[in-house]
């Protein structure tokens, strides 16, 4: 009885591992745009709306995948860094680099 158990449970814990891991295979993976439909659309959008792509390693990782980015999303990015820079400056934290 206690083997029929054990059989039991180790089946029901492969069940739910396999389960786990599957995918469903129906949903693709999103596919980035050419070269040249980026810069076909690039050529009629807004400077905001406009896509840059470029490579980029992923935290972890030894290989560079390619990224894109709306131009706003990476304007306000570089935005939000400059200000934590300056308010690490006005605070002390950082050395200013004109003295």
């Amino acid at each position: 009885m206690k083997h029929e158990l054990g059989k039991q449970l180790l089946l029901l814990l492969a069940c739910g591992l396999l389960a786990a891991c599957a995918t469903d295979g129906i949903t693709p993976r999103p596919r980035l745009p050419t070269d040249a439909e980026i810069e076909q659309y690039n050529a009629v959008a807004p400077h905001e709306e406009k896509i840059v792509c470029r490579m980029e390693k992923e935290l972890g990782s030894r290989f560079k995948r390619r990224v894109c980015y709306r131009q706003g999303y990476l304007d306000s990015m570089e935005k939000q860094g400059q200000a934590v820079v300056d308010a690490m400056r006005a605070d002390g934290l950082l050395d200013n680099p004109l003295h």
